[in-house]
């Protein structure tokens, strides 16, 4: 079993459980501008069709359009349109904000489609969107959890993930082995 890791905020890992997916910036803009379709919101746009025909791109082009203004690199901008995901805890701790870290389990094929030597670089970057269908770990404050243990039980339940401990008492846990006891 290989496991491939995101480290996230709180507020974003509730995110990720309501859409079954980790969303790139750029989608999640993508997909709410097509949510407000027939609102009359954003022009009273009806349909993809109607907001093709005004603007003559789609809606990811025109987002991508929009998120690139200002952008001084290439890089800055794969990081709005990409996942990063990493097969280290501890590059995903980092970008954890002291939230979350979510392992999902990639089948051999997954793993094929992702750069030669995408472990050892440190991880990999994913566009739009990767599906969690596959959540099997959570790597959590231990204060996080005990302050919403109900919230994110909740909303992580389809999973059946196993919870660890990655913070205790504001102190880094060693997060090869830090199972909260009655979380399995």
């Amino acid at each position: 079993m290989t496991l491939i890791y995101h480290g996230t905020s709180l507020g974003n890992a509730l995110g990720i459980a309501r859409d079954r997916a980790i969303l790139s910036h750029w989608y999640q803009i993508a997909r709410d501008v097509r949510g407000s379709f027939g609102k009359n919101l954003l022009g009273g746009f009806p349909n993809e069709e109607a907001y093709i025909k005004h603007f003559g791109k789609g809606v990811e082009d025109v987002v991508l359009d929009i998120i690139s203004r200002g952008e001084k690199s290439k890089n800055e901008i794969n990081r709005k349109t990409t996942i990063s995901l990493t097969a280290r805890k501890e590059v995903a701790r980092q970008h954890s904000d002291n939230g979350l870290i979510l392992g999902c389990e990639i089948s051999p094929q997954t793993a094929q489609t992702f750069p030669k030597y995408w472990e050892e670089q440190g991880g990999v970057f994913v566009p739009k969107k990767f599906g969690i269908d596959t959540l099997r770990q959570i790597y959590i404050d231990e204060t996080i959890l005990d302050e919403n243990e109900e919230k994110i039980e909740s909303a992580f339940a389809r999973y059946s993930p196993r919870y660890f401990v990655m913070y205790r008492d504001g102190k880094e846990v060693d997060i090869s082995d830090s199972l909260i006891g009655g979380k399995d």
